[in-house]
C-alpha cells in the first residue's frame, strides 16, 4: 500500500501562498498603535506632540488659552484638548496633527473623555455642568448639570456610565451614558480631581487631593467599598492603570513620585520619583511606558512599566498638564469567561474539533492509492484496519466530494461558535489569535482542495 503524506500534500495547495500574508497581518494587527502622545502646555497655549517611538517633540500645536485636560479615541484618530480660559475644545486631526475644529462648551472646561458610543464628555469646572459633544458632527448636543467645580470625567468600558469628579462639593456625579441623565451622587474625599474606571468596569478610582487618598466605588452598587492611603502631603491629582487592570498609577502633585498601587488588593507597593509637580499621567497603547507630565520642569517623565524606573525625560513647553488620556488608551483586557461560557467554549471547541478529525480523515482516505499487495479494497471500502477519524465520521473514500461539505460546514459551525461566546479573546488577546490564524491557513488549504 502506497501512502501519499497528508501534510506533503497540505503544502502543496493553493492556500500556501497566503501564509507570508496572513503572518504579516497577523502581526500588524497586534502592534498597531497610536505613535503619538498630546501633552497640552497651559502657559504657552499649544501641545506638545510626542513620538512614543523616539520619545521626541515632533511638533508643537497652537490651541486655545490655557489647555489643560486632554483625551484621544480609541482608533487614534482624533484627540480632544480642553481649553480652561477659552472654554473651549480644540479637536485635533492626528493624521495632519492640526486642529480640525474647535467646540464652544462651559466656563473652565478641565476633564474630557470619549466614550465609546461616540460621544466627548466635558467637565466644566466654571459652570458646574457637563458639555456632551457628538463625535461625529463635534458639535455640544446636551449639558448635564452635576456638582460643584467638576474636574474629572471617566467613562466605563462599554460607554454605560459616566463618572465626574466634582473638586469642591467632596463627591462623585454617576451619569448613565446611554440616556445622559444623572443616576446618582457619591460622597468621596476632599478635593477629588483624578477619576478613572478600571479596564474591567468594576471599580471607580478617584484621587482626593486634599484626603491624601484613593477612594474606590463599586460600579454595581455605586458605593465607596474602599480607602487607599497614599501618604501625608502626596496630593493625589491624576491617574491611570496599567493595559491589564491590576496596577494603578497616581500622579503626586505635593512630592514629585508616583505611586504605584496594586489594584486586585488595593495596597500601594511602591513609589517611582519624577519631576516636579507632576500632574497628567497616561499609560502608551502597549502598556509598556507611562507618561507624567512634570508641570513645574516643563518635561515629561518616561517610566517604564516593567522596572518602574524613568528610562527618559522630554522636555515640552510651560507648565505642562494632559489631565487625562494623552495617548490611545490601551485595549481593555480580555473578558474573564463565567463557568456557564467555559461550558459553551468547550461545546464549540469540540465541535470544532469533530469537523477537523473528520476532515484529517476525508483527506487521509482521499491520499490512499491501490497497491500490488492489495492494501486498499474496491468500491466504497476504506483503508485496511481503521483510522480514528472514521470512529467520529466515517465518511467513504468513493464518498469524498459529497462528504467535504457537510465536514467543513461542522468545522465552521465549531469556530462560530467559539467565536461568538469569547470574541474578545479572539479578537484581542495574542492566544486567541495565535489559534484563530492556523485555523485560517487550513481552511484556505480546504477551499483549494475542493477546487481540485
Amino acid at each position: 500500500m502506497l501512502l501519499k503524506n497528508p501534510f506533503k500534500s497540505i503544502l502543496n495547495q493553493d492556500g500556501y501562498k497566503y501564509i507570508p500574508a496572513l503572518i504579516f497581518l497577523f502581526l500588524t494587527w497586534q502592534g498597531m498603535a497610536q505613535p503619538f502622545a498630546f501633552i497640552p502646555n497651559s502657559a504657552d497655549n499649544n501641545v506638545s506632540v510626542i513620538d512614543l517611538s523616539t520619545n521626541m517633540v515632533t511638533t508643537t500645536i497652537p490651541v486655545g488659552l490655557s489647555p489643560f485636560g486632554v483625551a484621544v479615541n480609541q482608533d487614534g484618530t482624533q484627540a480632544y484638548v480642553t481649553n480652561q480660559s477659552s472654554s473651549s475644545v480644540s479637536v485635533i486631526d492626528v493624521a495632519t496633527l492640526s486642529v480640525l475644529t474647535t467646540v464652544g462648551v462651559g466656563s473652565a472646561p478641565e476633564g474630557v473623555a470619549v466614550s465609546p458610543l461616540g460621544k466627548v464628555y466635558v467637565a466644566n469646572a466654571g459652570t458646574g455642568d457637563v458639555s456632551i459633544i457628538d463625535a461625529a458632527t463635534n458639535m455640544v448636543i446636551a449639558t448635564v448639570p452635576v456638582g460643584t467645580a467638576p474636574h474629572g470625567v471617566a467613562v466605563s468600558p462599554d460607554g454605560s456610565s459616566v463618572y465626574v469628579s466634582n473638586f469642591s462639593s467632596a463627591n462623585v456625579t454617576c451619569i448613565n451614558g446611554l440616556t445622559d441623565v444623572v443616576i446618582t451622587t457619591i460622597p468621596v474625599g476632599v478635593g477629588p480631581q483624578g477619576i478613572q474606571v478600571n479596564p474591567f468596569g468594576t471599580a471607580v478610582y478617584v484621587a482626593n487631593q486634599f484626603s491624601a487618598n484613593i477612594s474606590v466605588i463599586n460600579t454595581t452598587t455605586n458605593m465607596v467599598t474602599t480607602t487607599i492611603n497614599n501618604g501625608l502631603g502626596t496630593i493625589p491629582f491624576d491617574l491611570a492603570f496599567s493595559s491589564t487592570g491590576s496596577t494603578l498609577y497616581v500622579s503626586n502633585l505635593g512630592v514629585a513620585s508616583v505611586t504605584v498601587i496594586n489594584a486586585f488588593i488595593n495596597t500601594v507597593t511602591t513609589t517611582i520619583p519624577v519631576g516636579n509637580g507632576p500632574r497628567g499621567v497616561s499609560i502608551s497603547p502597549n502598556g509598556a511606558e507611562l507618561l507624567v507630565t512634570n508641570g513645574s520642569d516643563g518635561t515629561v517623565s518616561v517610566i517604564d512599566a516593567m522596572t518602574q524606573t524613568v528610562s527618559a525625560t522630554v522636555p515640552v513647553g510651560n507648565t505642562p498638564i494632559a489631565f487625562g488620556t494623552a495617548m490611545t488608551p490601551p485595549p481593555p483586557p480580555p473578558p474573564i469567561p463565567t463557568i456557564g461560557q467555559w461550558g459553551l467554549i468547550l461545546i464549540g471547541i469540540s465541535v470544532l474539533l469533530f469537523g477537523l478529525v473528520a476532515l484529517f480523515n476525508l483527506q487521509l482516505q482521499n491520499s490512499c492509492m491501490p497497491s500490488a499487495g492489495g492494501g486498499v479494497t474496491t468500491g466504497d471500502a476504506v483503508v485496511t484496519g481503521w483510522s480514528a477519524g472514521q470512529l467520529f465520521f466515517p465518511f467513504q473514500k468513493s464518498g469524498f466530494i459529497a462528504s467535504l461539505p457537510p465536514a467543513l460546514l461542522v468545522v465552521l459551525a465549531g469556530f462560530g461558535w467559539v467565536q461568538v461566546v469569547w470574541g474578545e479573546i479572539l479578537t484581542h488577546d495574542f492566544i486567541g489569535m495565535a489559534l484563530v490564524l492556523p485555523l485560517m491557513m487550513y481552511l484556505f488549504y480546504l477551499m483549494g482542495l475542493m477546487k481540485k
